[in-house]
């Protein structure tokens, strides 16, 4: 049976005092929502547990309930779900993570990385709006990461209602491409500074690496720790609880 350990979800090393009656029955909500994520979880119903986990997390977001919501996705199958929501969990826990947690989240993200391409956005932020294949993508700060299913992906990124790239991009399992823009452009510009002959976008591909060509067939979901796979005997014990 694939085991969880319920750890305490807080943002310290106390939980806080509901304010009002109103943020306690939220509070208890999650949590009811949360074992019942848990228990699906051990029974290997992995599409249930993800609705409860979802639920948990709408009613309480925190970084930690991520973890739990990607190894649902990992063991769906669901690839560029899971590694965005690894990368996330690392991204928003930080230092607060534990050691060994944080280890397995990384191990995970470079276990996907075959089967995904990523997108990085840098330079200018505000007034930024990033679409892909015609889906808004909500990019909160600057290097952030999107995962995308390997394929062709249409581009279009705007400032303040003018466009900065309209592309198509062809993306393989391992690829990472990061779009830089420099400054915004003239009235009249478009891919160009305005009177300085510099672009104002530049993209950017990282070659994959040999050792990142792995098959999908030889994915690892090995902890660091080593004790065990996913979908195995054995999961390592990690969750989160309201």
């Amino acid at each position: 049976m694939l085991l969880l350990l319920a750890v305490l979800l807080v943002a310290g090393t106390t939980p806080a005092q509901p304010k009002t009656v109103e943020q306690s029955a939220v509070k208890a909500e999650a949590k009811q929502h949360l074992d019942k994520g848990l228990a699906l979880f051990n029974k290997g119903k992995f599409d249930k547990a993800l609705a409860e986990f979802e639920k948990s997390y709408a009613l309480m977001p925190h970084w930690k309930l991520r973890y739990n919501i990607s190894k649902c996705h990992l063991e769906l199958k669901q690839y560029v779900e899971a590694a965005q929501g690894f990368w996330n969990f690392l991204k928003e826990g930080g230092k607060a993570i534990p050691a060994t947690q944080a280890a397995n989240a990384e191990k995970y993200l470079e276990d996907l990385k075959p089967h995904v391409a990523a997108v990085q956005l840098l330079g200018l932020m505000e007034g930024v709006t990033l679409l892909v294949d015609g889906k808004e993508i909500e990019w909160k700060n600057e290097g952030e990461v999107v995962y995308l299913e390997p394929g062709e992906h249409a581009i279009f990124i705007q400032l303040d209602d003018e466009p900065l790239v309209d592309t198509r991009m062809s993306l393989e399992g391992g690829d990472s491409k990061v779009i830089k823009l420099k400054k915004k452009p003239s009235e009249k510009s478009y891919g160009k500074g305005a009177g300085e002959g510099e672009e104002d976008v530049q993209i950017v591909t990282k070659k994959r690496k040999k050792h990142e060509k792995t098959p999908r067939a030889k994915i690892s979901t090995k902890t660091a720790a080593g004790r065990g796979t996913l979908g195995g005997a054995a999961a390592e014990q990690v969750a989160a609880c309201v």
